[in-house]
């Protein structure tokens, strides 16, 4: 399971600082993450069909941007949907070609400028792919 890893954000950590974010249920599994009957690359992958981003900042070490980028690997189910090999630790790269697009950049927890103008870069590389799927 990939939120599972030793990597990022304790649940038990996460489920205290943000209980907003789970529904109550999810309170039986903080400390046992290995016993989710799911992970967090379902959610990409129930969203996949259609196009979705995913941004990492590299010293964003609680939100686990090597676990983000394993999350798309793990929702793709198809090299169309997220067309790469497995990358290098690189702290800066975009990955826009397929359904699927992901970008991890240098810094912290926030979300920037840098970042908006990568998702519209996948925007409009979606949008010319999408166009071309149509002819």
């Amino acid at each position: 399971m990939v939120i599972g890893l030793l990597i990022g954000t304790p649940s038990t950590t996460t489920n205290a600082s943000f209980p907003f974010w789970f529904s109550e249920s999810f309170g039986q599994y903080v400390g046992k993450t290995d016993a989710l009957p799911f992970d967090q690359h379902y959610l990409l992958a129930s969203i996949a069909p259609r196009y979705v981003y995913v941004a990492s900042a590299a010293g964003d070490d609680w939100a686990d941007p090597a676990s983000e980028l394993l999350s798309c690997y793990a929702a793709a189910g198809d090299k169309e949907a997220f067309p790469y090999e497995e990358t290098s630790e690189d702290y800066d790269f975009n990955l826009h070609a397929g359904r699927i697009g992901y970008h991890r950049r240098p810094g912290l927890h926030y979300f920037s400028r840098e970042d908006w103008n990568r998702f519209i870069a996948f925007l409009r590389a979606s949008n010319k792919a999408r166009k071309a799927e149509r002819l």
